[in-house]
């Protein structure tokens, strides 16, 4: 049960704020690897998109390599967006590695950050992942406890 816990703090917790750095590190290098403009703002975006997964960080990448092409350098727009693509891609993998040890949906981690934000102000975005990691956690030490009673071998994760 504590380390049931322990990672699904972690999931819904950490793994958003480290998603967010993640992308936005891999924009930041990206774009200044390319000598590209406002590299800075791009971060951010890729940074917000990686906690909050509205739309894939890696489409930031589209409107810059487009720009690119159209002002004749295709090549070089083209190199940037399949490395950006790339590295992000590897990020992601990485991120839904972690994710899945925890069964918790990105969406229910990143809502959590934001309605703790809206509900508590700056402290909820550590109180609204911690009472959704307690929520689930209690919702599934519930299903155990019925999948016992029941005579079921195993409870299910969600």
């Amino acid at each position: 049960a504590l380390e049931d816990l322990s990672g699904v703090i972690r999931t819904v917790l950490v793994v958003p704020w480290w998603s967010g750095v993640a992308q936005g590190a891999i924009a930041h290098a990206a774009f200044w690897t390319f000598g590209l403009p406002l590299r800075h703002v791009a971060a951010v975006i890729a940074a917000a998109s990686g906690v909050f997964p509205i739309c894939s960080p890696k489409m930031l990448a589209l409107p810059w390599a487009l720009g690119l092409v159209w002002r004749g350098a295709m090549v070089r727009g083209v190199v940037f967006f399949v490395a950006f693509v790339a590295a992000a891609e590897h990020a992601d993998t990485a991120i839904a590695a972690r994710r899945r040890l925890a069964a918790v949906h990105p969406y229910v981690a990143s809502s959590s950050v934001a309605l703790g934000f809206v509900a508590f102000g700056m402290e909820g975005v550590i109180f609204g992942p911690m009472l959704v990691a307690f929520g689930v956690c209690a919702y599934r030490a519930a299903a155990r406890v019925i999948a016992a009673e029941a005579g079921v071998a195993a409870a299910p994760a969600d």
